[in-house]
């Protein structure tokens, strides 16, 4: 099912007056107009049911799937960025044993099973867990939150952008294994 409850979009443009000496100073002072794009509009689509999203022009019908298609590719985007940090430590974990570990594939592909299931069920430490170690919430969880009508919190919408701090620190921990990798021989 999918709800979206009460949401507003408004666009902050700049008004324009004819004439060189109006322009000259909007360089320097502009003057705004709100355009109202989408005004308290709510819907809910339940599993299976198809719809169509008909309106008159300048009805608010495509902001309306651009702010739901941008939240959904967010959250894949995120998801990519995920596992690439989490690629990139396994290859940094190389760097410092000479044993295979098998603790990437417990994280990513091991933990397909858990991540079937809403994240509610297995308490508050492993949503800790799943949010600050290997936080795969931040782009399943949390926006999912938001955009299914659970909470009115708009910057859950926002929290895959949280997985880039991830690859950041993927990323230091595999350039330091680089600096400091010797060789273990043949």
């Amino acid at each position: 099912m999918i709800e979206f409850n009460a949401v507003c979009k408004n666009y902050r443009v700049a008004r324009r007056k004819s004439g060189i000496g109006n322009a000259v100073k909007s360089l320097f002072k502009r003057e705004y107009t709100t355009i109202n794009a989408i005004n308290n509009i709510s819907f809910s689509i339940n599993d299976g049911e198809m719809v169509g999203y008909i309106g008159p022009n300048g009805a608010g019908k495509s902001t309306t799937i651009k702010i739901l298609s941008g939240i959904l590719a967010a959250m894949v985007t995120g998801g990519m960025f995920l596992f690439i940090g989490l690629f990139m430590l396994e290859a940094s974990v190389c760097f410092f044993s000479i044993e295979d570990t098998s603790l990437i594939n417990v994280l990513t592909y091991g933990a397909k099973s858990h991540s079937k299931y809403p994240i509610d069920i297995y308490g508050k430490g492993i949503l800790r867990f799943c949010t600050y170690v290997v936080p795969y919430t931040l782009i399943q969880y949390y926006p999912l939150q938001f955009l299914l009508g659970k909470t009115n919190n708009w910057y859950l919408a926002f929290c895959p952008l949280g997985i880039i701090v991830l690859l950041l620190i993927c990323y230091f921990i595999w350039w330091f294994g680089v600096k400091h990798y010797k060789s273990c021989g043949s």
